[in-house]
């Protein structure tokens, strides 16, 4: 319900990003273009296949 309204909310102000006030920091809400998650996930995998390639 929150998280639904905070999007709404966002997307009303076209805000990017939400930061939650609370210890450790979390976000409730990103815009899909702010999650690099799936490029970094890529280049560290191409990263280890490279170290391990070299190392055999």
């Amino acid at each position: 319900m929150v998280q639904e309204y905070m999007t709404e909310y966002a997307e009303e102000k076209d805000l990017e990003l939400i930061l939650s006030y609370t210890r450790g920091g979390a976000i409730w809400y990103s815009k899909k273009a702010l999650d690099v998650t799936d490029d970094v996930i890529a280049g560290i995998n191409k990263k280890y296949g490279e170290k391990k390639s070299a190392e055999k």
